[in-house]
C-alpha cells in the first residue's frame, strides 16, 4: 500500500488519534481525555473523514461476511462495557451514531437524540470503537491509519 507523507496539522492529527487510541487500549482516562481534547483542537471535518475512514474499514474487515444491525448492536454493547469502567462518560447513543455514521447514516438533526451530543462526543466515541474493533481483532492501529490517509488523499485527487 502506498502512503502519504504526513506533516505539520496531518502528522499531529495522527498522533493524536495514536496517543487517543493507545489511552483508550490502556484504560487511561486521563490520557485518553487529553488526547481526544486534542483532536479537538483539528477542524472537526477533518477529524470526523479520518475517523470515518478508520472505522469503516476496520468493522468491514471484522465482519467479512458483511455488516449487519445485529453486528453493529453486539459491537455497540461490547464497546460501552468495555469502556464503562474506566471511562463513565461512554454514552450508547453516541455510540450507535457513530456505528451508523460509519455506513453513511447520518443523524443531522442530533437535537431529536435523547440525548445531547457534540462532536467532542461523537469524536471520543469513534476512537473508544477504533480502539474496539483493534482489539478484538487483534491488529495494529498504524495500517489502518495510514489506509485512511491514502483513501482520503484519493478522494480528495492528490497523488499518494
Amino acid at each position: 500500500m502506498t502512503r502519504v507523507e504526513l506533516t505539520g496539522p496531518l502528522l499531529a492529527l495522527s498522533r493524536a488519534l495514536t496517543d487517543a487510541v493507545e489511552a483508550a487500549g490502556r484504560a487511561d482516562t486521563a490520557a485518553f481525555d487529553e488526547a481526544t481534547s486534542r483532536l479537538g483542537r483539528f477542524d472537526g471535518e477533518h477529524v470526523r473523514r479520518l475517523l470515518g475512514a478508520v472505522v469503516r474499514p476496520l468493522l468491514e474487515s471484522s465482519n467479512p461476511d458483511g455488516v449487519d444491525g445485529d453486528d453493529l448492536l453486539e459491537l455497540l454493547e461490547d464497546c460501552a462495557r468495555a469502556a464503562l469502567p474506566w471511562w463513565p462518560g461512554v454514552e450508547p447513543v453516541a455510540l450507535a451514531v457513530v456505528l451508523t455514521g460509519a455506513f453513511g447514516i447520518d443523524v443531522a438533526a442530533r437535537e431529536e437524540l435523547p440525548v445531547q451530543l457534540e462532536d467532542a462526543d461523537i469524536t471520543q466515541h469513534a476512537v473508544l470503537v477504533v480502539d474496539h474493533v483493534l482489539r478484538a481483532s487483534g491488529r495494529p492501529l498504524r495500517p489502518a491509519l495510514d489506509a485512511a490517509f491514502v483513501e482520503i488523499a484519493r478522494e480528495d485527487g492528490q497523488d499518494t
